[in-house]
């Protein structure tokens, strides 16, 4: 950048500080989040988030769950915490939850039946 009084701005560094800022505001935000106010790839917005979490800026406050309940999309927070670990189901979770399928689906069969 040659002279003048006003350099051109860097894509990179203003989302940057855009990323910044949305943390600053003390928003909890995730990579869907953030890729749709930043305008930016998934992909970018995975590698920003990861980066500033292996860097200690900001830190994991809960999941998002996928379609079948597991702890999939990590959200984030702004600062040096600790990060809340992914809940797990035990296999007595497992098995009541099965038993449960089985007994709609008995009973969506049962009803087609008549």
């Amino acid at each position: 950048m040659r002279g003048g009084k006003n350099p051109a701005k860097r894509v990179d560094a203003y989302l940057f500080a855009k990323t910044i800022k949305m943390f600053d505001m003390g928003r909890e935000v995730n990579a869907h989040q953030l890729a749709d106010a930043l305008e930016v790839s998934m992909r970018t917005s995975w590698l920003w988030l990861r980066t500033l979490h292996e860097m200690r800026c900001i830190h994991i406050v809960g999941w998002k769950k996928d379609t079948i309940g597991r702890d999939q999309t990590p959200i984030y927070s702004f600062g040096d915490g600790f990060d809340k670990p992914k809940s797990k189901r035990t296999a007595e979770d497992r098995r009541r939850i099965y038993a449960e399928k089985k007994a709609r689906q008995q009973k969506h069969k049962q009803m087609a039946a008549q």
